[in-house]
């Protein structure tokens, strides 16, 4: 009889705990959620790594352009679920459908781009957020050679490198998604669509001969097919 009386303290003793420790939580996530409702603004602060794709026609020729960005990024939900939000970035692009006096190689440069939009939040809470924004902005890649000596019929020696510059403003939409593991941190991804309807390239050739210098460029206009952009990164919230 003993041994059963203490069983069912024991069991009694282990119900009370785990439904006061189940409250305490419960209360704990309540008083989270209200703290977060009463809040006007919930400001996220990300630092993503993106993979910018894009596909322009300049000119009558199609060039895909493919990169790496380092970008950081701000969104702002407020209570009602009207979100905006703004990135800018930096990294690399590669294409390879230019080349420079017959060097056939891919080609390598510098990749710049930012955007500002605003859109709704549909799921806003103390542990994820869902959001569709329609954005615009601008994207651009500048790729250059090395310089090397060259015997120009006018100019004499000189060192000569070539330059392009590609760059587009961009109208689209974004799909941000975040987790958060922790009151203010977690993670995120964004997929991004974009349709671009102005796009130039800049087509350059310099000449340099001691404090001579001598550029000649040729511009085209054309648009963007489209661009698509998966990133993924860190999120912190106040």
């Amino acid at each position: 009889m003993k041994k059963i009386t203490l069983i069912a303290l024991a069991v009694l003793f282990t119900t009370v705990s785990t439904f006061a420790q189940e409250e305490e939580t419960a209360q704990e996530e309540s008083a989270a959620t209200a703290e977060t409702s009463e809040k006007k603004w919930t400001n996220n602060i990300g630092t993503q790594l993106s993979v910018p794709v894009t596909k322009y026609k300049v000119d009558g020729e199609k060039i895909d352009q493919w990169g790496i960005s380092l970008d950081l990024m701000y969104m702002g939900v407020h209570r009602n679920g009207f979100t905006v939000k703004t990135t800018s970035g930096v990294g690399s692009a590669s294409t390879g459908n230019f080349s420079f006096e017959g060097d056939n190689d891919r080609q390598y440069g510098v990749f710049m781009r930012g955007d500002l939009g605003a859109g709704y939040s549909f799921v806003h809470n103390e542990r994820f957020t869902l959001s569709a924004l329609a954005m615009f902005g601008i994207e651009g890649a500048i790729y250059e050679t090395e310089k090397k000596s060259f015997a120009h019929e006018e100019l004499g020696n000189v060192d000569k490198n070539y330059t392009v510059t590609l760059f587009g403003f961009t109208l689209g939409a974004d799909i941000t998604a975040a987790m958060y593991t922790r009151e203010h941190f977690g993670y995120y991804a964004t997929i991004t669509a974009r349709y671009i309807p102005l796009a130039r390239m800049v087509s350059g050739v310099k000449y340099e001969a001691n404090d001579f210098t001598r550029s000649d460029t040729y511009t085209t206009m054309g648009h963007g097919v489209f661009n698509v952009t998966p990133s993924f990164g860190l999120v912190w919230r106040w």
